[in-house]
């Protein structure tokens, strides 16, 4: 996936920098596991708990699996221990 400077694409990129980056907000919600587009973010259902990071590592690990990058390419920038997060994706 290339990730081009353009914030018009779609309303979930905050901002796409020339550093071919995303940072995109995420809503972490009790569920399934799918991620679904809302307005101006992504949800992210998790079952995992939200003890030890176990329900972050499964939102990272089902976003590199959407965005199909592998998982030292994208971090938590905020929101580490709440349900609304930052998350940047490195191209």
């Amino acid at each position: 996936m290339i990730f081009t400077g353009t914030n018009n694409i779609n309303p979930i990129l905050r901002d796409a920098a020339l550093e071919n980056r995303l940072i995109v907000q995420v809503k972490v919600k009790r569920g399934n596991g799918q991620i679904v587009a809302e307005d101006d973010k992504l949800t992210v259902y998790t079952n995992e708990p939200r003890e030890n990071g176990k329900a972050n590592a499964d939102v990272l690990r089902q976003l590199c699996a959407h965005f199909n990058v592998d998982q030292s390419r994208i971090k938590i920038i905020r929101g580490m221990r709440s349900t609304n997060k930052t998350v940047k994706i490195l191209e």
